[in-house]
Order: C-alpha cells, then structure tokens, then sequence
C-alpha cells in the first residue's frame, strides 16, 4: 500500500518508522529539514563545534516510555539534565530558583516579606488540593476556579503557580487559567511536580536532538523528501491525491497528516462535519524564539540562575505572552565558556549582535473543547477511512504524546489496511 505522511516531526516519523517495512511510505515535509520542533543549531567554538537545541530539549524514562524505547533502540547517546526553574518579576524585584537552598534564597530579603514566608505552607494546600482534584474532583472545573477556591495568595499564584504553567506548557499567563485543572494536574502529578521531595531524572540528546531524527530518517526507505510544501489533500472513493506547492500532483492509498490541527485541516479540500469540528477547535499560541548569548535576560542575581527561567514585567495582570529563557549549558551540559540561551518573545531585550538565530514555533492550548477535539479525532482514526492524524496535540503536548499519537496511527493504518483486504 502506497501511503504519505505529511510531516516529519516525532509524530510523523514515528508512523513511518513503525509501518516502513509494511508499507510503500513516504514523507513530506515543508521546511529544508526534518524534525518539527526537534531543532539542533550548530555553533562554532575555538576548539570545537557546539550542536544547541532551541525546540525539543529534555525527556524522561518514566513519563516518556516509548520515546526512550525508541531512543534505546536507534542507540543514540543520552545524557542527564538539569531541570530548575526560576522566576523573575522586575515589577516586585523578585527572583526565585528551585536550584537549592541558595537558588531559593538568591534574594535574602524575600525571606522577611510576610507573603513569602507562608509560601512553604501553601505550597504543600497546593498539592495537597490537586491531588484531592484528581482522586474525585469536577472534570470541569479550571485552573483559575481551582486557584479562586482555594483561597490561595496573590504571591503563589502570581509568582509561582501561573509562572510555572505558562512554562510548562509555552503559554500566555493570559490564557493559562482556562485550562482544564484536573488534566493539568494529572499530568504534574505524573511528572512528581505535585511533591516536594519526588523527582524525576532527566534526560537530553547527546549532541542535540537532530541525533535521534538523523538516525530516524536514515533507516526510512526513501528518507523524508524535503522543500515539499503539500498546498492540498483531495480524497475519493479509491485514493488520496497530494497536491504540492513546486510538485506534480501525488497519489496514495492512504495519508497520514502528522502536522498540528490547524494546518491539517487547512489542507484538506473536502473535510467532514466532524473534522471540522475536531481539527478547529484546537486553538495555538505562536511564540517568537530566540537563540542567542546575551545573559542581560537573565536573573540579576546569578544564584537565581535555573535551567528554566521564567520572566515577567507586570504580575498584577498577566502578559499576553510567555517570557522564558532556557539556558542551554546547564539543560545540554554544553563543554563552553560562553553561554548560550533560548528566548521566548524576548527580542525586545536581547541585543541584536547576540542573535544566532530566530523563528516562530507554536504550541496548543488546552480548553474543555481541545479535549472533546482530541476525543474525535482518535475516533476518526479508528473510523476505517484512509485519512489519519497524529501530533502532540493528541495529548499533553510533548515529545512522548507525538510518539504515542505516530504509533496510534500508524496502527489504526494497519488495520484499516487489513480490513479493506478482506
């Protein structure tokens, strides 16, 4: 069987790594290389070349089980992380690490604001109240429901908790408190960031994430065709016709949209009532991202320094954007002097002459619609048509949901395959 992906981000490479020896698959990807948000940039040292992650950065063995197997199985190098997060709020003069003890006290005098000082014990509500959420609490309640509920301060919320999310998830401030509490805390929960003594280990690519898509895209039969901007997908009763920007039309027995929602849709000629419904109600927030050496970004106090660093100018309202800062030596254990960083929606404050590279990236937001959306388009997988989508989006939004959601498809490919043999 003749099929196309579109898209060879971890979603569509995994559905074609999986059904490469099954299948006539070919990918197709818009940009000139593959990966999606698995983006390495190499820098030139005196003495050596530094490969810098600015998308996909960091995994783990517990919550990211079949994106390690996967990892474990192409034998790509991996490495510890660091996984810190810190916040910055210029208006109030505060700067937090979760580093230590020191990263925490980074600021000294914070430890005689009264607000600061019941941090701890609210802290320990918090989690005690999100757990409680998901044990037997209203699907349908929001973040800032849960938070007003709780009677928690203007201090944990501001400088913590919303900080945190907008993180977590590369999202506004202004958007974050719609989010659905119980499938965010879910998914705190299962990443130990519900608890004060559980952590994770992290993990990163040795030598960038480009390592594991380099190796992916090898062991494809015909690698991923790149430049190939597909501008349509128009589907009859016995094929499926690509339509390319620079390209004679395609056909196939199958397609796989391995492309956010949005764009799936967008290519779609003729979609159905349903996957209009499912593929549009899953809304973005785009960032603009910065690759760059200008430490000015950084918390003024260098024991506030973290892997994460979360910055806010005004903490009585919340921005309409995320601002954060990865450093990439400690998430990379990159061997420099020098130090390099990723910015979100920064560039206003990053001198221009540190700028090694910029682009635009965008991440889904979640809302009680987003997950009726995910519901119906795993249905729609399953539904024996030729047609399948896979993304992050299905999930959480990380690397482990893109794996999960390629194997998904890939699968209900399969059997779709077998069924129309019959």
């Amino acid at each position: 069987m003749r099929v196309a992906v579109v898209g060879s981000g971890i979603s569509g490479l995994t559905a074609a790594y999986y059904l490469r020896a099954l299948h006539d698959v070919h990918v197709y990807e818009s940009e000139d290389q593959a990966g999606g948000h698995a983006r390495t940039f190499s820098v030139e040292e005196p003495n050596s070349q530094l490969h810098l992650d600015t998308g996909f950065m960091v995994y783990n063995n517990t919550n990211y089980p079949g994106f390690t197997g996967l990892i474990e199985e192409l034998e790509v190098e991996q490495q510890d992380s660091d996984m810190s997060f810190g916040v910055t709020c210029s208006k109030c003069d505060f700067e937090y690490g979760n580093r230590g003890l020191q990263s925490m006290l980074a600021q000294p005098s914070a430890i005689f604001r009264p607000s600061w000082i019941t941090i701890p014990f609210q802290m320990r509500k918090f989690y005690t109240d999100a757990r409680s959420l998901l044990l037997d609490g209203d699907d349908e309640i929001s973040l800032d429901q849960f938070l007003l509920k709780g009677g928690y301060s203007d201090e944990l919320v501001r400088h913590l908790v919303i900080p945190l999310v907008a993180s977590v998830w590369t999202t506004p401030a202004a958007k974050v408190g719609s989010f659905p509490a119980k499938y965010l805390f879910g998914f705190m929960d299962n990443h130990c960031m519900l608890s004060f003594t559980e952590r994770r280990v992290w993990q990163t690519i040795k030598g960038g994430s480009q390592n594991y898509v380099d190796s992916l895209v090898s062991r494809l039969p015909y690698g991923v065709h790149l430049n190939a901007t597909v501008t349509g997908i128009n589907r009859d009763a016995s094929k499926v016709t690509l339509s390319f920007k620079k390209r004679a039309p395609l056909q196939f027995d199958a397609v796989i949209l391995a492309t956010h929602s949005d764009q799936s849709l967008s290519l779609l000629s003729d979609p159905s009532e349903l996957e209009f419904k499912a593929l549009g109600g899953i809304k973005y927030s785009e960032s603009n991202v910065y690759l760059h050496t200008d430490d000015s970004v950084m918390p003024k106090r260098p024991r506030a320094w973290c892997s994460w660093n979360y910055r806010t100018d005004e903490c009585a309202s919340r921005p309409e954007t995320s601002q954060v800062t990865y450093h990439l030596n400690r998430l990379q254990k990159l061997d420099s002097t020098r130090n390099y960083f990723v910015s979100l929606n920064m560039g206003d404050q990053i001198n221009d002459d540190a700028v090694l590279s910029e682009f635009k990236q965008s991440h889904p937001m979640y809302s009680k619609n987003s997950l009726k959306s995910q519901s119906i388009i795993q249905a729609l997988n399953a539904s024996h048509s030729p047609t399948f989508f896979a993304g992050a989006y299905l999930g959480h939004g990380f690397h482990e949901d893109g794996f999960q959601s390629g194997l998904f498809a890939a699968n209900s490919l399969i059997n779709w395959s077998k069924s129309i043999e019959v």
